[in-house]
C-alpha cells in the first residue's frame, strides 16, 4: 500500500498534524509485512527526460512607473529595476525538474538539460549581462496592473485584489550571431536512451542545428516519446521533418493557434464561435498541402491561451480524432481583456501539463488531461503574475514561480478535462459538409425539459457545457446569433481605435416585431465602451420631410462634439417615403460614405458615429427588397445602400423562423423569460430557483407564437399580479380576453391547464393506441398499396402489444405524447372522467386540422430515420409514396423536412387514415380515465396564422 494512502490521517479534524505525522510512523512501524509493504521496499524505475532546444536569458524590467507617468525631467524617486531568468528551453527545465520531484510511486525521473546558467541561490553570476554575445537575449518590461479590468463583468468580484506583476510591453529578442556551436548548447552527459525528449522550438536556430539534437532521437531501435513545442513558423524546418520520418508514432506537437495562423497558408477564423474555429482547424489539418506532416503525429495540440485548445490525435485505427477544450463563456482574446496585461510562458505551461501526463503514464498518457492541467496552471499564471502582489518595483522579484505552477498542475480542478472551466467536445470528422454546434450535440431531443431547468435555475447553472455569447444582459446560445454578433464586436472595435474616422459605421439589424432588434446592439456596444456610448433613436416612419433629417443629423453631430460616441437607431429604414418604395436610402448614402451631410449650401462632417439601420418590413437581410425587380431597387438605390454596410445581423427573436427548422427557439424562449423574471420579481427567486406553477411555465415556453415577440413576453408578465407574491401560480395570470392581445388565449390556457402524463400513464395509453392502431389497419386494409404508410410495418399493427419490438412500442408511446400537444394546440383541455361523462366526439373542423398536424408528425419521425419520397424496393427500403403534403400551398409546415416530400399532395385516402387517427384520441383517452373538453370550432389553420 502506497504511503500516500495513509496522509488521510493528516487531514483528520479532531487530530492535531503533529500527531498525525506519529501515527503514520508507528502505522508503517507496525505494518505486517504484506506484498502493499514488500513493493514499498522495491527499488523504483529510474528513467531519463532530455529537455533541450532554444534557450534565452530573458530579461524583466520591473518599471515604478509607465511612460505616462513619467515628467520631462529626471527624477531620483522613481526606481526600475532589472533581473534575469532562465527562458525557453531553460524554463522548461525548470518546470519538468520540478515535476520529476513531486512525482510518486514507482517510477523516478532524471532529467538532463543543456550545461545553461541558473541563478545561484537567487542571485546571478557577475559574468550574466544583456551584452553576452553567447545567448539569444528577450526582453519585457513590467508594471503593476490591476488584478481585474475595472468595468469587465467579473470586476466586482475581485475588486479588492492587490495589484498583479505583469507585462506592459515584450521589447523583442536580441539573437545571438556567434555562428560557433557553443559548449553549453548541447544536453549535458546526454543518454541515448531517454524515454521522454521535450524540445523547444523557437526558431532561433536549433531546427537546423542537428549537432544540438539529443542523442535518444539517433539511436537506433529507440523511439522515446517526444514532444516539442514550436513557434512560427510551425511545421517547418529541418528538425520538424527528421521528427515526422523518423519518430511521428510517439510525436506530440505543441503550437499557438497565432502560429499557426502565421504560416502563410493557413486560415482560421478569430474570435467567432468556437464551432467556426474547430471547422477551420478541423479543415486546414486535413487538406492543408503544407500541414500534410501533423497528420502522421500521435497527438498535436494547437492552444487558444487561456481559454482552450484543440487535438488532434492518431486513433487506434489510424483514422484522426479531434477534441475541442472550451470555456463556454469566452472565446479566444476575451478572457485577457478581463485581466490587463501580459504574460511569459504560457505554451510552457501547457507542454509541462503534457509532459507530466506522459511521465505519469507512460504506456498510455492521458494527453486531454494534460492540456486541461496545462490550461489551468496557464490561467494561474496569468492571474497571479510574476513577484509578489502588491510589491513595490524596488522590491518586486520578476522569476517564473515555478512551484506554484507545478503545484496549478497538480490541483483538483485540473484533474479532468470537465473541470474547472474547460469542456470538452468531440469535433465531428466531416465539419466541412455540415452546420455543426456543440449545442445540437449536447442538447439532442426534446429540448421543453432543458428550457424549463433553464427558466428555472438560469442558464448559467444549467448550459455549462454550451458555449454562450454574453454582450452584457444579453445572452445567445445560438451558433449563427453568437457569430453575427461577435463580427460587429470586432468591427465596432476596430472603429472606436481609430483616431479620426472619416465616416460613420453603418450596421444593418433584421428581425420580426419585438424580436429584440435595438437591445442586442445597445448591449454589445454598452459592453465594449461603457461610459462612452450615447444612443439615440429616429424612426423614420415619424419622419415627414427631408428638413427634419437633417434636425436628426444635428442632433448626431452635436453627441460627437460632446466627446460621446453616438449609437443611432434609423428604425424603419426600409419604408417608403415620399411615394416611393426604400425612399429613405437616398438620404443617407452621402453620410455613409463620406461622413457628410449637406444643408443648404453648408456641408457638415458628421464625426464618429454609429449607424444601426433596423429593418421594419424585412424580417431578414435576405427578404430585404426580396418582393421588387432588379430595375425598381436599382432605383430606389437598395444596391448602393447594401454596398456601404459593413456588417448586418438577423435578430432571431422569441418565435420559431418561419419556413424553417427551428428546435432551438424554446431555449431561446428560456433565456429571455429568465432575464425578465431575474429583472422584474427578484421575490419570486429562492436561493436562485425561480418558484413558479409548472403550468404556467410550460404555457410560456410553448406557447404557439408570441404576437409582438418579446414585447407580447414582457407585457404578460407585467400583466400578471406578481406584486409582493412568491410563487407565480396560475392565479397571476391575466385573463384569455387580455392574454389574446399578445398570444392565441385558447391555446395559451390549454397548455396551462395541460396534462402531464407519468410514465405508468403513457404505458397504459400505448397499448390502447396499439388497439386502435390495429383496428385501423384492418379497416383500410383492403386500400393498402406499396406506400402506404403501414406498408413494411405489419409488426406495428398486427402483433400483441407486448410481442412488439421496443422501438415499435415507442412509436404508440410517442404517438401519446403528442396528445396533449395536439390538443393545446386546438385550444382543448385533458380531464379526468367523471361518472357520467360521455365519449367526446370531435367535431369535422377539428379533425381536419388535427389530423394534418399528425400527418406532419409522422413525417418528421420518418425523415429522422432517413426516409424520404419514393417507391420502396429491396435496394432501396426508406423510401413511402405517403412522404406528401397536406396541403401544397402550405410548405412552410413542413421546415427543414421539405428535401423529403414528394411533388404532389397526399391522396384523400391517406388523409382519412389520419383523421381516423385524430378520432381515435378520443378512445385512447376514454379508455384510460381521460376525456377533452373545451374544444373551439374554428380551428382552421386559416385562423391559427
Amino acid at each position: 500500500m502506497p504511503i500516500r494512502t495513509f496522509t488521510t490521517f493528516l487531514k483528520f479534524p479532531y487530530i492535531p498534524s503533529f500527531y498525525g505525522v506519529e501515527l503514520l510512523r508507528q502505522s508503517w512501524k507496525h505494518f505486517p509485512d504484506t506484498e502493499a509493504k514488500t513493493a514499498m521496499k522495491t527499488e523504483k524505475k529510474a528513467s531519463t527526460v532530455v529537455v533541450t532546444g532554444d534557450f534565452t536569458l530573458d530579461w524583466n524590467l520591473a518599471r515604478g512607473k509607465g511612460p505616462e507617468g513619467l515628467s520631462q525631467v529626471w527624477e531620483a524617486p522613481v526606481c526600475s529595476q532589472l533581473r534575469w531568468q532562465r527562458g525557453g528551453s531553460g524554463l522548461l527545465a525548470d518546470l519538468i525538474e520540478e515535476i520529476s520531484r513531486r512525482i510518486e510511486g514507482q517510477q523516478t525521473y532524471k532529467v538532463l538539460q543543456q550545461a545553461i546558467p541558473r541563478r545561484a541561490g537567487g542571485v546571478a553570476k557577475s559574468s550574466i549581462s544583456p551584452e553576452d554575445e553567447r545567448f539569444h537575449h528577450s526582453f519585457a518590461s513590467w508594471k503593476s496592473f490591476d488584478f481585474v479590468a475595472r468595468g469587465s463583468k467579473v470586476a466586482d468580484a475581485y475588486k479588492w485584489h492587490q495589484p498583479v506583476w505583469r507585462v506592459s510591453e515584450f521589447e523583442g529578442v536580441n539573437r545571438c550571431l556567434n555562428e560557433e556551436t557553443p559548449d553549453w548548447a548541447r544536453v549535458a552527459d546526454d543518454d541515448s536512451k531517454a524515454e521522454l525528449v521535450v524540445l523547444d522550438d523557437a526558431n532561433l536556430g536549433f531546427r537546423e542545428n542537428p549537432a544540438l539534437w539529443p542523442a535518444s532521437l539517433n539511436a537506433p531501435g529507440r523511439h522515446p516519446w517526444v514532444i516539442v513545442k514550436m513557434s512560427s513558423p510551425v511545421a517547418n524546418g529541418a528538425l520538424w521533418n527528421f521528427l515526422c520520418e523518423k519518430h511521428a508514432g510517439r510525436l506530440i506537437a505543441v503550437m499557438t493557434v497565432n502560429d499557426l495562423r502565421r504560416t502563410t497558408t493557413t486560415l482560421v477564423s478569430h474570435a467567432l464561435s468556437w464551432e467556426r474555429t474547430a471547422q477551420d482547424l478541423s479543415w486546414e489539418l486535413k487538406y492543408n498541402k503544407a500541414l500534410e506532416n501533423m497528420r502522421n503525429c500521435a497527438h498535436v495540440v494547437i492552444s487558444f491561451n487561456a481559454v482552450g485548445a484543440f487535438l488532434l490525435s492518431r486513433g487506434a485505427d489510424k483514422e484522426p480524432v479531434s477534441s475541442l477544450l472550451f470555456d463556454p463563456e469566452f472565446v479566444e482574446g476575451m478572457w485577457d481583456k478581463s485581466y490587463p496585461g501580459k504574460m511569459v510562458g504560457y505554451s510552457s505551461c501547457l507542454t509541462a501539463g503534457i509532459a507530466r501526463e506522459v511521465m505519469l503514464a507512460p504506456d498510455q498518457p492521458n494527453i486531454l488531461n494534460g492540456i486541461s492541467a496545462g490550461l489551468w496552471a496557464l490561467r494561474t499564471l496569468h492571474l497571479e503574475g510574476y513577484g509578489q502582489r502588491g510589491a513595490s518595483a524596488e522590491k518586486v522579484v520578476l522569476e517564473f514561480p515555478v512551484r506554484a505552477i507545478v503545484s496549478a498542475l497538480e490541483a483538483e480542478e485540473a484533474a479532468s478535462e470537465i473541470k474547472g472551466p474547460y469542456k470538452e467536445s468531440l469535433v465531428p470528422s466531416q465539419l466541412s459538409s455540415g452546420y455543426w454546434t456543440i449545442l445540437t450535440d449536447r442538447c439532442k431531443g426534446d429540448l421543453s425539459q432543458l428550457a424549463t431547468d433553464v427558466v428555472l435555475h438560469g442558464p448559467k447553472e444549467i448550459l455549462k457545457a454550451v458555449p454562450l455569447g454574453r454582450f452584457g444582459n444579453l445572452l445567445t446560445v445560438d451558433r449563427q446569433e453568437i457569430e453575427s454578433l461577435r463580427s460587429i464586436s470586432s468591427l465596432v472595435g476596430e472603429y472606436v481605435a481609430q483616431d479620426r474616422p472619416k465616416r460613420p459605421l453603418s450596421i444593418a439589424v433584421f428581425g420580426p416585431p419585438g424580436s429584440g432588434k435595438s437591445f442586442g446592439i445597445t448591449e454589445l456596444a454598452k459592453s465594449l465602451l461603457p461610459g462612452e456610448i450615447e444612443i439615440k433613436e429616429f424612426n423614420l416612419s415619424q419622419i415627414r420631410s427631408y428638413d427634419e433629417l437633417l434636425s436628426a443629423f444635428h442632433q448626431v453631430r452635436d453627441i460627437g462634439l460632446n466627446r460621446r460616441i453616438p449609437l443611432v437607431f434609423w428604425d424603419e429604414f426600409d419604408g417608403d417615403f415620399e411615394g416611393m418604395n426604400y425612399g429613405w436610402l437616398r438620404y443617407f448614402l452621402a453620410p455613409m460614405q463620406d461622413g457628410v451631410f449637406k444643408q443648404g449650401d453648408l456641408v457638415h462632417p458628421i464625426g464618429r458615429a454609429i449607424f444601426v439601420f433596423a429593418g421594419g418590413t424585412s424580417w431578414t437581410l435576405e427578404g430585404f427588397g426580396g418582393n421588387r425587380d432588379e430595375r425598381q431597387l436599382r432605383a430606389a438605390k437598395v444596391p448602393d445602400f447594401l454596398s456601404r454596410l459593413k456588417g448586418y445581423l438577423n435578430v432571431l427573436g422569441p418565435n420559431p423562423l418561419m419556413g424553417k427548422d427551428d428546435p432551438y427557439y424554446v431555449l431561446r424562449r428560456a433565456i429571455l423569460l429568465r432575464s425578465m423574471l431575474e429583472r422584474g420579481t427578484r421575490d419570486l427567486l429562492i436561493n436562485g430557483k425561480l418558484q413558479i406553477d409548472d403550468g404556467v411555465l410550460r404555457a410560456l415556453l410553448l406557447t404557439s407564437t408570441f404576437k409582438h415577440g418579446a414585447r407580447s413576453m414582457e407585457s404578460i408578465l407585467s400583466m400578471s399580479q406578481l406584486e409582493g407574491k412568491t410563487v407565480f401560480d396560475r392565479s397571476c395570470l391575466p385573463t384569455r380576453a387580455q392574454l389574446g392581445l399578445h398570444v392565441d388565449g385558447q391555446n395559451f390556457l390549454a397548455l396551462v391547464h395541460q396534462l402531464e402524463f407519468d410514465d405508468e400513464t403513457v404505458e397504459k395509453m400505448a397499448r390502447v393506441a396499439h388497439e386502435v392502431n390495429f383496428d385501423l389497419q384492418k379497416r383500410f386494409e383492403k386500400k393498402k398499396g406499396p406506400g402506404s404508410k403501414d406498408a413494411g410495418q405489419v409488426g406495428l399493427s398486427m402483433l400483441p402489444y407486448d410481442a412488439l419490438e421496443e422501438d415499435k412500442k415507442e412509436q404508440n408511446r410517442n404517438q401519446v405524447r403528442d396528445i396533449p400537444g395536439k390538443l393545446a394546440f386546438a385550444g382543448c383541455s385533458i380531464v379526468q372522467t367523471r361518472e357520467g361523462d360521455h365519449t367526446f366526439i370531435f367535431p369535422p373542423d377539428l379533425v381536419e386540422a388535427l389530423a394534418s398536424r399528425e400527418h406532419t408528425r409522422w413525417m418528421r419521425m420518418k425523415a429522422s430515420e432517413g426516409f424520404r419520397y419514393g417507391q420502396p424496393s429491396k435496394e432501396e427500403p426508406k423510401l413511402s409514396l405517403c412522404m406528401l403534403p397536406w396541403e401544397r400551398g402550405k410548405l412552410d409546415d413542413y421546415g427543414g423536412i421539405v428535401d423529403h416530400l414528394g411533388p404532389e399532395v397526399l391522396s384523400e385516402d391517406e388523409k382519412e387514415k389520419d383523421r381516423a387517427a385524430v378520432r381515435g384520441i378520443a378512445r385512447i383517452l376514454n379508455e384510460t380515465g381521460y376525456t377533452v373538453v373545451d374544444a373551439p370550432r374554428d380551428v382552421s389553420p386559416e385562423t391559427r396564422g
